[in-house]
């Protein structure tokens, strides 16, 4: 830091070391990388996105998948884009990887429930981590001696899921690679989030309370829920 501000002056060097202290005192430092997949021609939900991820002080950190778009079936193209994305954190070493969909939405409550959550998780196995999903009615267990973390059955949904390293090798050999074949596996699985839901039980877990949700699931979140302030 001494040397840079000899070179570049401390009034432009503080701010960036600031924002990188700040950044290791966030939850999402976690992450070894954060993705948001999102088609070319939704650049609302992009900008969307990108709003709430400054709010959260992670802008910089989001990357960007161009998703791959399948108009005969979005479920196609949904498996195929997080299944590269699996494939990339694979390729790139990543311990793990979170993936967003561009229509997510955080709570309020992101920062702490997450810190929270992520402190409780420590030290624990776990696959997948859910920051919200399509409970279907369920109430989850706790894992057990936490308060933050439950253990998911049957999760639904993908707009925002972290993927341990331990879940790429089967993830990349049980979902196919091409349009055509992931169709003819969606004949029996139905969808990428009901596959994982089914096949990784026992070691999902989800945050408690969600912190992440898409418009469509605001009903069947608690009153407590509030998306997270952003500004235009």
């Amino acid at each position: 830091i001494d040397h840079f501000e000899r070179e570049f002056g401390a009034e432009r060097v503080r701010p960036l070391v600031e924002q990188v202290k700040q950044e290791l005192r966030g939850p999402f430092h976690f992450f070894d990388a954060i993705y948001c997949i999102n088609l070319d021609r939704e650049t609302g939900r992009w900008e969307s996105v990108m709003r709430q991820a400054k709010a959260l002080g992670i802008d910089h950190r989001i990357r960007r998948f161009s998703a791959i778009e399948t108009p005969h079936s979005h479920h196609i193209g949904c498996a195929l884009s997080h299944r590269a994305i699996v494939a990339e954190a694979k390729w790139l070493g990543l311990q793990n990887v979170l993936t967003l969909e561009d229509d997510v939405l955080f709570s309020i409550q992101t920062a702490e429930v997450l810190a929270q959550s992520l402190a409780e998780l420590a030290g624990r196995e776990w696959q997948l981590l859910y920051l919200g999903g399509h409970r279907w009615g369920q109430t989850f267990p706790s894992v057990p001696g936490c308060r933050f973390l439950q253990i998911a059955h049957g999760l639904t949904c993908l707009h925002a899921v972290a993927f341990h390293h331990g879940v790429y090798d089967r993830i990349l050999a049980e979902v196919p690679a091409t349009p055509t074949a992931v169709a003819r596996w969606l004949q029996v699985e139905h969808g990428l989030d009901q596959y994982l839901g089914r096949r990784f039980t026992g070691i999902s877990l989800v945050t408690c309370p969600s912190i992440a949700t898409q418009p469509p699931l605001l009903p069947q979140e608690s009153p407590s829920f509030e998306p997270l302030p952003v500004t235009e």
